[in-house]
This record gives structure tokens, sequence and C-alpha cells, in this order.
């Protein structure tokens, strides 16, 4: 009974000051019997935790250990994400082109609205200006 109890401060005690590092796997049985392995750590109804620590990745393994169909998975991911950065990017540089036109253009025909004296032509400006521009 003492054991138990003194176990279960020592756990709760520690609990708040304790965080996964960077490279620290815990090992685990979990409720089935089945050993489990996370990088965050489990609730306390797990049996036998265990904290690993790992080393770190050397530098000419850049998928980090994963299998071959998991290295395909990733790369087609990262190729998709990287598609839709440059579609986004191409989209964003078209509609800028347009805007630049669309205020080229309204300046342009307010300086003509401005200029000319045709009251028919004055007309036309403003129409345009009206519906397009303001």
């Amino acid at each position: 009974m003492h054991k138990t109890l003194l176990l279960t401060c020592l756990l709760f005690g520690g609990f708040p000051f304790t965080s996964a590092r960077a490279g620290q796997v815990w090992q685990w049985v979990d409720d089935q019997g089945r050993q489990q392995f996370s990088d965050t750590r489990p609730a306390m109804t797990a049996r036998r935790l265990q904290a690993l620590d790992l080393p770190d990745r050397p530098a000419h393994e850049p998928a980090g250990g994963l299998r071959p169909g998991e290295v395909r998975r990733l790369h087609a991911i990262e190729q998709r994400d990287a598609r839709r950065r440059r579609a986004v990017t191409s989209e964003r540089e078209r509609s800028d082109r347009l805007q630049a036109t669309h205020r080229a253009t309204c300046r342009e025909t307010r300086d003509r609205w401005r200029s000319t004296r045709d009251r028919n032509r004055r007309k036309e400006y403003s129409n345009y200006l009206r519906v397009n521009c303001w």
C-alpha cells in the first residue's frame, strides 16, 4: 500500500516537469498487451513505460529511416505542395498584373476625361469610369 502511494506521488509529482525532448521516444505496453512507441508521453495508465533516447539522424539519411513506400508518399506530398505553391504564386502574379492594367486604364481614361472638351467624348469617358473605375 505504501509503495503504491509513494510511486503514485512520485509519478504525479514529476509529471508536470517531464516533457518529451526532440529525439526522445516513449515505449510502453498498452492495455491489450501490445508494445507501442510514440514521441509524446502516453497516458499514465500505460504499463512498463520507458523513455528511449534516439541518436540524431545521420546526414546521409534524409528520410529519417522511413520505408521506401513511405519515402515515395512523402515525396509525392512534397511535390503536390510545391505545385500548389507555384499555382498560388502564379495566380497571385496574374491577378496583380490584371489589377495594374485595370488601374492604368482607369488612370488614362480619367486623364482623357479631364483633357477633352467634346461633350459626347466626356460622356463616354464618364460612363466608362462610372461603370469600371468608381
